[in-house]
């Protein structure tokens, strides 16, 4: 009886760390990189590596200086599936810009949670910061089918975002920024999306974990 309850635990365990910790599939991931003063219309790079530097302006309304590293499947892996965690704008005026990054190819199924993280670094007084994340079944570049989170920023912090995420078949992840400047400075922001496991995962690790805790110190005192 021993035996097979140690056995019990340890494939639940084992199922568990499975579940939560196994890869996302992907055909063919691919990374863009958009800007615009009124949306994602332009498009300034595209890689298929997992992992795009870019740099430019947007002279049109007096955003220079733009920076932006962005890491997806496989660079960045589970469970992080699309970070933007270095951008860097500066502007010489007032105006709006929007940049956005987005991830195509990627493959379930996969029924879980998706956390998106927010962050703004730096941020001038006046100037507001809206970051936004989204998925689409559709498989579309720049994909705003469904929102995962949102934040808007006017000083800078820290905010997460946790939202179910049930989808089969091929699906992109869009992260986008909407920078507000009133007057010249300087922005840094950044936004993560990472896949965590259901809740009933969670619970069946937990039990797993708590399982082999009890048989090691049980073991111990024999």
């Amino acid at each position: 009886m021993k035996t097979l309850n140690k056995t019990l635990i340890c494939t639940a365990l084992v199922g568990a760390s499975a579940l939560a910790l196994a890869p996302l599939a992907n055909a063919t991931p691919e990374l863009e990189v958009a800007i615009g003063s009124g949306g994602c219309s332009t498009v300034k790079t595209t890689s298929n590596t997992g992992l795009v530097s870019w740099t430019g302006t947007d002279s049109s309304v007096h955003f220079t200086a733009i920076t932006l590293d962005a890491t997806g499947v496989p660079i960045s892996g589970p469970p992080d599936y699309l970070n933007s965690d270095t951008l860097d704008v500066h502007s010489t005026g007032s105006g709006t810009l929007y940049l956005c990054v987005t991830e195509t190819g990627l493959s379930g199924p996969i029924s879980t949670h998706a956390l998106s993280s927010f962050a703004s670094s730096e941020l001038p007084r006046g100037w507001t910061v809206s970051e936004t994340t989204y998925a689409d079944a559709a498989d579309t570049a720049f994909g705003t089918a469904d929102t995962l989170g949102t934040h808007a920023f006017t000083a800078t912090g820290f905010a997460t975002s946790l939202s179910a995420l049930s989808i089969s078949g091929t699906f992109s992840l869009t992260e986008i920024y909407k920078i507000s400047a009133d007057s010249g400075g300087t922005t840094s922001d950044s936004i993560d999306i990472a896949e965590t496991p259901e809740p009933a995962t969670l619970a069946l690790l937990a039990v797993g974990l708590l399982g082999t805790a009890i048989g090691l110190r049980r073991r111990r005192r024999s």
